[in-house]
């Protein structure tokens, strides 16, 4: 039986899609967080510094939703990202007591972290960590839901930046789980 270079192609990229399916583990917005262990003090502190160069947070500290101490709504849980076995931290805020902040109106944010460096950091309804494999870490898929569709954005790590970055976008209709194909998120 002769194969052809095509069917090659074809058969690894189906391989491909049938272990990016596989989901390791998987956060939604309204998960509990009760039971996860709060960040480090020094952590929460750095963290806060981060996200205030790129959110304005003043209204939440004038309205005393952000404590003295971040680290009390602030939690992780270590995640099989890496191939190489390092622990990597899923920090995301918790749920209750509710953190403001770092909640949308459905999303709320989170961030990898490894060795004190964030590796990626993004704000979705459902984070997930897939089976699929990429320059030594597991793919990331992240989506975020309108009323109408849901747009799921898979993250590979690109190993020259050390962040992983966003790649294939698909989008699927929530009455009918039609799969719309690529991304075409509205403005």
């Amino acid at each position: 039986m002769k194969v052809s270079f095509w069917g090659i192609l074809l058969f690894i990229f189906t391989i491909g899609r049938v272990s990016a399916a596989d989901v390791i583990f998987e956060n939604y917005t309204e998960d509990t967080t009760r039971g996860w262990r709060h960040v480090s003090k020094a952590f929460a502190k750095a963290l806060m510094t981060h996200e205030r160069k790129k959110q304005d947070l003043t209204g939440y500290e004038q309205l005393d939703e952000i404590p003295r101490d971040p680290s009390t709504r602030l939690v992780w849980k270590a995640v099989p990202v890496s191939l190489g076995g390092e622990k990597i931290m899923y920090v995301r805020p918790t749920l209750d007591p509710y953190f403001a902040p770092f909640y949308g109106t459905h999303q709320f944010q989170h961030w990898l972290v490894l060795n004190g460096q964030i590796l990626y950091e993004g704000s979705s309804d459902i984070f997930q960590i897939l089976g699929a494999e990429h320059s030594g870490m597991r793919v990331l898929a992240e989506t975020e839901c309108t009323a109408i569709t849901c747009y799921t954005t898979q993250f590979l790590f690109n190993p020259k930046t050390q962040h992983f970055e966003a790649g294939a976008c698909s989008s699927t209709r929530i009455s009918d789980g039609t799969n719309l194909g690529d991304c075409k998120k509205p403005d």
